[in-house]
């Protein structure tokens, strides 16, 4: 199942090395991270980016519906 939505990185490939315990995820470029932004900050997150960031993490993604031409099958 496939997820549509701003805030979710999107896979691009998956790769598989010589042997099962190599399996690579390519995923496309993100600047921050929240992790990474919560570490290096000067001063906490003032109340309106506390709101646009839960309202992120809680808005539900769209889910697309797969169909059969997707899956190569006609």
């Amino acid at each position: 199942m496939m997820a549509n939505h701003p805030n979710i990185v999107n896979v691009l490939e998956i790769v598989v090395g010589e042997n099962v315990n190599q399996i690579f995820i390519v995923m496309e470029f993100v600047e921050h991270d929240l992790k990474a932004l919560m570490e290096n900050m000067r001063e906490p997150f003032s109340p309106s980016e506390i709101k646009t960031i839960m309202l992120q993490l809680v808005r539900p993604p769209r889910r697309r519906r797969y169909r059969p031409a997707d899956w190569g099958i006609r």
